[in-house]
């Protein structure tokens, strides 16, 4: 036994050494990507927040809306910013600190699927548990992101580390953990809290299968119970008084779920996007929004409804909202819904972030890690041995096949609620991550099954076996709800973050990469030719504004852009005709575009082709400019001087000279 128990540990020590490696490998690759040092998106708003905690200034970074983070409620949950932040005090401030550290928790929890697995489902399937977990593609990517994922996947499973213990002893120490721990969590997920009544009706089951109903209402039951409850809601409690304190309304944790209640249940939503196109309206946003848009959003709903708002009757708004769609269509927010479901248990990573499918195949860690698929089907595989080992067991079945049957209850209750309470809202590979590690614990037993009939020599069980996973996996590989990562996008995002690093030849690559992938996106092409044009390529340049100019699908944002730029780039090569006519088609689209009232005004009043000069219409064109500047910018007073001078207005050109010239 001794042996036995040193060759095991060696094992894990060897598979947590291969984990270790291939993270180690990861993060020399993501320290020479372009937004290493750059987070985007929900990493952004976390690092921002960390900082700003310990810096004292909210200065947002730029481009941003500032998300009045002091002044507010808490939109998103603070317990990863607050750890991040943490980290940020001790390492002093840099990004690989935070990785690695996230790595070494990653271990962590490899570690502590071992322990599950090997108390519930014996040593062979911890030993694949921890495999599984240890390569498995989704944590190492996550592990490396600036992003909640990792910090929640390890609280959970420590929380339910606790739990599995309570049919042994269900203690008021024990109580505390698994409550504190599930708190924590919560302020990290607010998702973890649908997992206190799961626990609490689990303990509850198995005191009345084993004890009788009765016992449960007796005093040594109900002081742990008690304990429990009240232990997560102490560990969230500081969350609602700092809400309380700063804004003076009351709020859990976030005052999100309305508007995400409100997007899950959209007629427009498709279930993996958190927006749809009347909550960029109601923000006065144009494209999709962030975190970072939040007030935005919170002063479009003061502005509707007529009053000021406080955030908790903001997210009742859009609950109420949510709330009318489904009373008005509940065929379709069911459909919604089953779609989301689908989607959850899909083999696609739904992406709302980065575009996960080509993160891993552009990798030479992660792409060789096992899908969700094949996690699924080898979970599918475990549990419908341990279904079998339930029908075939004998009158009195043995502790430990007992405890094995009771904590697999459990573990599926976990899953399938915290799964359900992402049905209202949107879903997405960071949202279902955290039950992969319970899927690991069966799939680990479905190897450790597979394995022990091919030690024993037991081929018909292990034929039936490897059909059963063959068949859970075709089954796991169908995309019921198709998805398609969208290359150029991907493409198109990295050129712009090795933009704002400076590195022009890599961004326009990346732009082109993005044209050949969609030739149809204009956001791609306008990228392209603008990078073009900055690397003096202008003959490729004017090709590239022109074939965007002729998409079918142009949007007149882009249309706009693309006539300007291309405006700017004839006049600087002396076809002011040609300049004139995209100008003009600027203004037909967006008549207050001040870039182009300007150059199309100075153009007429200065171009001596009669065809051209148009000094009445220089004018008045100037004058809007400059209405549209509030005389601020020197240019369109300028300009004006000049398209005055050009109509013989002299009158008006002593006016500027007298009035105007101070301000330019």
């Amino acid at each position: 036994m001794p042996e036995r128990s040193t060759r095991q540990r060696w094992l894990l020590g060897a598979i947590l050494l291969i984990g270790a490696l291939l993270r180690l490998t990861y993060l020399l690759e993501v320290t020479r990507g372009p937004d290493f040092d750059a987070p985007q998106f929900e990493a952004q708003y976390h690092d921002y927040w960390a900082r700003a905690l310990l810096s004292e200034d909210w200065t947002p970074p730029a481009g941003v809306t500032d998300p009045e983070i002091p002044q507010r409620p808490y939109f998103r949950p603070p317990g990863y910013p607050i750890a991040l932040a943490a980290i940020y005090a001790v390492t002093g401030g840099g990004y690989v600190w935070p990785r690695l550290l996230q790595m070494i928790l990653g271990l962590a929890s490899c570690w502590l699927l071992y322990r599950l697995a090997q108390r519930v489902y014996g040593e062979v399937a911890a030993l694949c548990s921890a495999w599984l977990a240890a390569i498995y593609w989704l944590f190492i990517f996550f592990e490396a992101e600036l992003m909640a994922v990792t910090l929640l996947i390890f609280l959970l499973l420590a929380s339910l580390t606790v739990v599995v213990r309570w049919p042994q002893g269900f203690t008021v120490r024990r109580a505390v953990a698994a409550g504190v721990l599930l708190g924590i969590a919560a302020l990290v997920r607010p998702n973890a809290a649908v997992l206190v009544p799961v626990f609490v009706l689990w303990i509850v089951w198995l005191v009345a299968r084993r004890e009788g109903r009765g016992t449960c209402l007796r005093r040594p039951f109900l002081i742990p119970a008690f304990a429990f409850v009240m232990a997560f809601i102490v560990a969230t409690i500081p969350a609602t008084l700092r809400n309380l304190r700063v804004s003076g309304d009351l709020v859990w944790i976030t005052s999100n779920a309305g508007v995400n209640l409100f997007v899950g249940t959209h007629p427009q939503s498709d279930g993996m996007q958190p927006g749809v196109p009347e909550l960029g309206q109601i923000a006065g946003l144009t494209g999709g929004w962030d975190s970072f848009d939040y007030p935005l959003i919170a002063a479009g709903v003061e502005r509707l409804v007529g009053q000021p708002m406080a955030d908790s009757e903001v997210s009742s708004y859009f609950s109420r909202r949510a709330l009318g769609y489904a009373l008005a269509d509940p065929g379709a927010v069911l459909g919604l819904m089953l779609r989301k479901l689908a989607l959850f248990w899909g083999p696609a990573e739904v992406s709302n972030n980065k575009i996960l499918h080509f993160e891993r195949q552009s990798s030479s860690t992660l792409r060789f890690g096992p899908s969700f698929a094949t996690v699924l089907a080898l979970a599918l595989l475990g549990l419908a041995w341990l279904a079998w080992e339930w029908r075939g067991r004998p009158p009195s079945p043995g502790p430990e096949l007992t405890r094995r049957l009771e904590t697999t209850v459990l573990l599926i209750a976990s899953v399938d609620v915290y799964c359900l309470s992402f049905l209202p809202f949107f879903v997405s590979a960071r949202f279902r991550a955290p039950v992969v590690p319970v899927l690991i614990l069966f799939a680990g037993y479905g190897l450790a099954v597979l394995a022990r009939a091919a030690i024993e020599r037991r081929y018909r069980a292990l034929a039936i076996g490897v059909v059963l996973l063959l068949g859970a996996r075709i089954l796991t590989g169908i995309a019921w709800v198709p998805t398609e990562p969208d290359l150029s996008l991907w493409h198109w995002r990295k050129g712009l973050l090795w933009k704002a690093k400076g590195d022009a030849d890599r961004a326009q690559d990346a732009f082109r990469q993005a044209v050949d992938a969609d030739p149809e996106d204009s956001e791609a092409r306008l990228s392209f030719a603008e990078s073009l044009a900055a690397d003096g390529l202008l003959d490729q340049a004017i090709s590239e504004y022109r074939a965007t100019l002729s998409l079918a699908a142009l949007r007149e944002t882009d249309a706009v852009v693309a006539h300007n730029n291309l405006a700017g780039i004839l006049a600087r090569r002396g076809d002011i005709t040609g300049a004139v006519q995209h100008w003009t088609a600027v203004l037909e689209i967006d008549p207050d575009r001040v870039s182009a009232l300007n150059n199309l005004a100075y153009a007429l009043a200065t171009h001596t082709d009669p065809e051209i000069h148009d000094p009445a219409r220089a004018v008045e064109l100037a004058e809007r400019a400059v209405e549209l500047t509030r005389r601020q910018d020197p240019r369109p007073l300028a300009t004006l001087d000049v398209a005055y001078r050009a109509a013989g207005r002299e009158v008006e050109v002593e006016e500027i000279q007298r009035n105007l010239e101070p301000e330019r």
